[in-house]
C-alpha cells in the first residue's frame, strides 16, 4: 500500500514539475502558412484566416516574408505587399503587421507567421517593408474598385482618414460605366459616397463626382486624392 502511494507522489510530482517547466518555456514563432502562386481569391482567403488568427491572440504580431520570382522584385512588392497590408488595415490589425521583403528566388513563396509576445522574430535574409507616405501636395490615385471587389486592395477607412487629416484637401470620384448588365454608375457613386459620408464621416461638400469614358467592361471607380488649393 505505501508503495502504491508512494508511485502515485512521484507520479504526481513528475507532471507537476513538467508543467511548471513547460509553462517556464518561452514563447515561439510558428509558421501558420505557406504558399507559392496561386489566385488572388485564395491568397485572400488565406489572409481573412491569418488576420482573425492574430486578432484572437492579443499582442501578437503578424509577420509576413514574400519572396519575389527573380527579376520581379518592384512587382511582387506592390502586388503581394499592398494586398497582404490592405487585408490587414480592413481588419484594423496594420499596426500588429510586419512585412519583410525576402532576396529574389526561382519562385514567388510567402510564409505567414505569428509572433506571439515576448518571442524571438524568425531569421529571414530580407529587409524589413514600409509603405512610403504618399506625396499629399500633387493629386493621386488612391485606389480603384469595380462593381465585383474582387482582389480589392481599396481600403475606404483608410481613404477617408486621409482626406480628414489633411486640411482642404478633397475625394475626387471618377466613375465609369461598364457594359450591359452592369451597375449604373451613378448609382456606383451614390453608394461610395454614402460609405465615405456615414460610415466614416467625411463631409459630403468635400467629396467630387466625375464621369469619364471606360475602357473595361465592369461599371469602376478610381478614388483620387486632391490636396488643398494654393493661393
Amino acid at each position: 500500500m505505501k508503495a502504491n502511494l508512494l508511485s502515485v507522489t512521484r507520479l504526481l510530482f513528475c507532471a507537476c514539475f513538467a508543467s511548471i517547466v513547460q509553462s517556464q518555456e518561452p514563447p515561439k514563432s510558428t509558421l501558420v502558412n505557406e504558399f507559392g502562386m496561386l489566385p488572388c481569391e485564395q491568397r485572400l482567403a488565406y489572409l481573412d484566416v491569418y488576420a482573425q488568427e492574430i486578432g484572437k491572440e492579443p499582442g501578437s504580431t503578424a509577420l509576413v516574408l514574400a519572396t519575389p520570382e527573380n527579376g520581379r522584385a518592384g512587382t511582387a512588392a506592390r502586388r503581394e505587399i499592398s494586398l497582404v497590408i490592405s487585408r490587414f488595415e480592413l481588419f484594423k490589425f496594420e499596426d500588429r503587421l510586419v512585412v519583410i521583403l525576402g532576396k529574389e528566388s526561382n519562385e514567388t513563396h510567402t510564409q505567414f507567421w505569428k509572433v506571439p509576445q515576448g518571442a524571438d522574430f524568425p531569421k529571414f535574409d530580407g529587409t524589413r517593408w514600409t509603405r512610403p507616405a504618399p506625396d499629399v501636395t500633387k493629386p493621386f490615385i488612391f485606389g480603384w474598385e469595380d462593381e465585383y471587389g474582387l482582389c480589392s486592395t481599396f481600403v475606404p477607412r483608410k481613404y477617408a482618414e486621409l482626406i480628414l487629416r489633411n486640411p482642404g484637401s478633397r475625394a475626387h470620384l471618377v466613375l465609369r460605366q461598364g457594359g450591359r448588365d452592369t451597375l449604373s454608375a451613378v448609382w456606383f457613386g451614390k453608394q461610395w459616397i454614402k460609405t465615405f459620408t456615414k460610415d466614416y464621416g467625411l463631409p459630403r461638400k468635400r467629396i467630387k463626382v466625375f464621369y469619364a469614358k471606360n475602357d473595361i467592361q465592369l461599371t469602376n471607380a478610381e478614388f483620387w486624392f486632391v490636396p488643398a488649393r494654393t493661393k
